[in-house]
């Protein structure tokens, strides 16, 4: 059944015009992959930030309410101590 349906194809489009429109197509195509790369390299670069963001007001957010219901004392987590392994990792 599939070789009536090639027969069919090649007998309708000769294999020139097929190799002429995918050669017609490639460049476009290739075009179209690279701005959907671009696009998805900035959407990921825009949702990084957004998470950064979301954790920088969540911050903020309980840095203020200890600070409006009176406790002054410094964190008890040594923040720095524990991002300097990363640091020196990623330097």
């Amino acid at each position: 059944m599939k070789k009536l349906k090639y027969a069919a194809l090649a007998s309708i489009m000769p294999l020139a015009l097929l190799n002429e429109q995918f050669e017609y197509l490639k460049m476009p195509m290739d075009i179209y992959l690279k701005q959907e790369t671009k696009l998805n390299e900035m959407l990921e670069n825009v949702k990084e930030t957004l998470r950064k963001a979301k954790r920088s007001v969540i911050i903020w957010r309980r840095m203020h309410r200890m600070m409006a219901s009176g406790i002054t004392d410094p964190a008890k987590i040594d923040v720095f101590g524990l991002m300097k392994p990363v640091v020196d990792k990623a330097l």
